[in-house]
């Protein structure tokens, strides 16, 4: 979160833990948490939990039209498509929680039949949506709404790390539809999957070049679903290292673009919240929706039942956040992990990619920057 000027207020709520109100800002194309206090003094102890969530991951169903064999969504759970009024009912606990923002995932959400009546009534209610999605049915949405300010995208580059890219047609037409939103000035951010398979970078840069992708966040493979089967962790570990570093190297030199990656190291300084709080938002800032109602703390636990929370659509958000199972995340320390002398806001902390690897809650993520060094 940052304190800033206002660009364009979408929505804002009271936190009382900072005695002021947390806003959900479009700033230069990006959606932003920001903050203004009533009393900006240095008394108040920084949140190491929200009152109720920002965000919520919402998946609409289990559907896609791909086959992305790094996919941890796909962990043979499947349940019906989330319907109308479920979703309307859902939206409307979130809400009265104030809620901020949704995640809108799957799957393919693009592939529910209501999509557009899921988008409008999410606007209507003031709530940002981030649309996780491959593009490739983007013709489905109401051209109207590519125009509202509360409608993002997130976008997979589902093939770039195959050698065989510049021939992968579904690749080029999700290249080809985030440049139509980019020329739209839709806010749209690409994410790409660090695949455990060696590929030449610099190929793989001038695809991004030759196609005007110059914004993206690079992460990790998350040993779930399709990936669960993953061997080598060590050996993987070694290759992010490397190409983390090529990937840096090519921003330094590259001013046009702004790439991130998971494992680079960004330097903590936030004074408003702890460095807990910005290391894993499962339970602490946000929560998932899988299509069914039930609750878990991100999407990366819905795989385990033992995360369960609970069911939005039969449970109430107060128990559904004030569950053990939140409130034992919320307890996992940096002390515990050997992680409190470090200053690095760290992405790859994440309970979930640590449980993935692991099977294990309070050990030291497995790609820690420090460890690798």
């Amino acid at each position: 979160m940052i304190k800033g000027k206002i660009d364009m207020l979408l929505n804002r709520r009271y936190e009382k833990q900072i005695n002021g109100y947390i806003n959900m800002e479009r700033i230069l194309g990006h959606y932003l948490y920001t903050y203004n206090l009533e009393n900006d003094f240095e008394g108040l102890r920084p949140i190491n939990c929200f009152e109720s969530p920002l965000l919520a991951h919402i998946s609409l169903t289990d559907k896609c039209n791909l086959h992305c064999p790094y996919c941890y969504a796909q962990d043979g759970s499947y349940t019906r498509d989330m319907g109308l009024d479920e979703y309307k009912t859902i939206i409307d606990k979130l809400g009265q929680q104030q809620v901020l923002s949704v995640i809108l995932t799957g799957g393919e959400p693009l592939m529910h039949p209501q999509i557009n009546e899921i988008l409008e009534y999410t606007i209507q209610k003031k709530i940002s949506i981030l649309l996780l999605s491959n593009l490739l049915l983007l013709d489905r949405i109401n051209t109207a709404f590519l125009s509202s300010p509360y409608l993002a995208f997130q976008i997979s580059l589902n093939g770039i790390w195959d050698d065989n890219r510049n021939n992968n047609f579904d690749l080029l037409k999700t290249v080809q539809n985030y440049k139509r939103l980019k020329e739209l000035r839709v806010p749209v951010i690409a994410t790409i999957v660090i695949d455990n398979i060696e590929i030449d970078l610099d190929e793989l840069f001038s695809f991004m070049e030759k196609h005007n992708v110059t914004t993206a966040r690079f992460g990790l493979l998350i040993k779930l679903g399709r990936s669960k089967t993953i061997e080598g962790d060590k050996k993987y570990a070694e290759y992010v290292k490397k190409v983390t570093q090529e990937i840096l190297k090519y921003r330094n030199s590259h001013q046009q673009v702004y790439f991130t990656v998971q494992t680079e190291y960004c330097e903590f300084s936030e004074k408003h919240v702890t460095r807990r709080t910005t290391l894993c938002e499962a339970g602490v800032s946000e929560l998932f929706v899988d299509r069914n109602g039930d609750v878990y703390p991100c999407p990366l636990f819905k795989s385990f039942k033992k995360f369960w929370c609970g069911n939005l659509l039969s449970d109430s958000m107060e128990n559904i956040w004030n569950s053990e199972v939140m409130n034992g995340l919320r307890c996992i320390s940096l002390k515990e992990m050997g992680c409190d002398s470090c200053n690095n806001k760290c992405g790859v902390w994440c309970r979930g990619l640590v449980y993935s690897y692991t099977g294990k809650l309070d050990v030291k993520s497995p790609f820690c920057i420090k460890e690798n060094v």
